[in-house]
């Protein structure tokens, strides 16, 4: 158990300095704008979270994101995406996974 916590430590570290690699820097002021980072992004609550979902499907992931994280959700404009055939939907958040969420909670509904 003290190893997969580990692993997932060190995952959701890599996802965090792949998107900001400047907090790999040896400075102290880095070092505590980090720490206080981790507070106001709820790190603990994060990895409480990927423990309950590591082993559900995908699906599963998306409903109890949607359930807890998209809850309050308004969507506008969905007349505009055909109940039918394809549609090519373009987000802009850089890493796509607060898009993912909350496309799948006005889509699927």
């Amino acid at each position: 158990m003290i190893e997969e916590k580990v692993e997932k430590f060190d995952i959701i570290n890599e996802l965090i300095f792949e998107r900001a690699p400047w907090l790999r820097q040896k400075n102290p002021h880095i070092k505590y704008l980090y720490r206080y980072l981790k507070y106001v992004l709820r790190y603990a609550a994060t990895l409480e979270i990927s423990e309950k979902l590591a082993h559900k499907s995908a699906v599963e992931i998306f409903n109890w994101t949607e359930k807890n994280i998209a809850k309050k959700l308004v969507v506008r404009g969905l007349h505009n995406v055909p109940h039918k055939g394809a549609a090519l939907i373009v987000a802009n958040h850089p890493t796509g996974m607060a898009d993912a969420i909350f496309l799948h909670a006005a889509l699927v509904k």
